[in-house]
């Protein structure tokens, strides 16, 4: 348990999806001024926008890209928090995005297909792990700079 930092995970997982969510909203500004939803009513927007996000290829590469680049976020955050292991606890900051998916598979919230929620959570735990390993690349070549006395 000493390999863990709770705090490391438990905020980097918050910051993968705040994160997540600020590199999300202009793409969902453009979409909804792209497909003129200025009309849709409030209560059917969110809908709306999931499906104009799920409607295509594009939408869930760009979905995909944008969750991604959160991740990879929230797992350098919760690997700079940790000090220790960065990979494991990058990794590990992964949990809210597996939470929510798995919570919206399991009650038919998710707006993706099975395949398109298995690669978003595939996803998601790959570049959080990525984001520790880029902190643990940042620490060594830190380190490394610092031995050789540049």
């Amino acid at each position: 348990m000493k390999r863990i930092s709770i705090i490391g995970v438990l905020l980097g997982g918050v910051v993968d999806i705040v994160s997540t969510n600020i590199l999300a909203f202009p793409f969902a500004i453009y979409v909804v001024l792209r497909l003129n939803m200025a009309h849709v009513p409030k209560d059917h927007l969110q809908a709306a926008i999931a499906s104009a996000f799920h409607g295509g290829v594009f939408g869930f590469v760009i979905q995909w890209v944008l969750g991604g680049a959160g991740s990879m976020i929230g797992g350098y955050v919760a690997a700079w928090i940790a000090k220790r292991d960065q990979v494991l606890n990058g990794t590990l900051s992964s949990y809210l995005c597996l939470a929510i998916g798995i919570f919206g598979w399991t009650t038919s919230k998710a707006t993706a297909s099975p395949g398109e929620q298995s690669l978003l959570l595939v996803g998601s735990v790959a570049f959080a792990a990525l984001g520790g390993y880029l902190r643990l690349g940042y620490k060594r070549s830190k380190l490394r700079r610092i031995g050789s006395g540049t």
